[in-house]
């Protein structure tokens, strides 16, 4: 009987971790979402991933130029995630270059 009554405060932290590992993954894909949207003017840019770590999002997007104005993004997430949380953009350049041939 003892073992049965302890049960729902067990269960309790595995549902709030359910509850937050939900919200982690919708935010993500808000921000994923918007991101793209951002970078829709430029041809061949993507968002490569978001990932939300201690209150920051860090949002990898892979370009062949220049990205828009962050402060774009940001705006645009302005109702889709909390306020409060922070927004890092890493660009990586999609460039090819011909370097040439090893051996010639």
């Amino acid at each position: 009987m003892a073992v049965l009554s302890l049960l729902p405060l067990s269960t309790m932290p595995l549902a709030a971790n359910t509850v937050a590992t939900y919200l982690v993954s919708f935010w993500s894909n808000r921000v994923s979402t918007t991101a793209t949207t951002w970078l829709g003017p430029i041809p061949g840019a993507r968002v490569e991933s978001v990932d939300l770590i201690s209150g920051t999002f860090f949002v990898r997007v892979r370009t062949p130029d220049d990205v828009p104005p962050v402060e774009d993004l940001v705006a645009a997430l302005h109702g889709e995630v909390p306020d409060g949380l922070t927004v890092i953009v890493t660009t990586q350049v999609g460039r090819e270059t011909q370097a040439g041939v090893v051996g010639q």
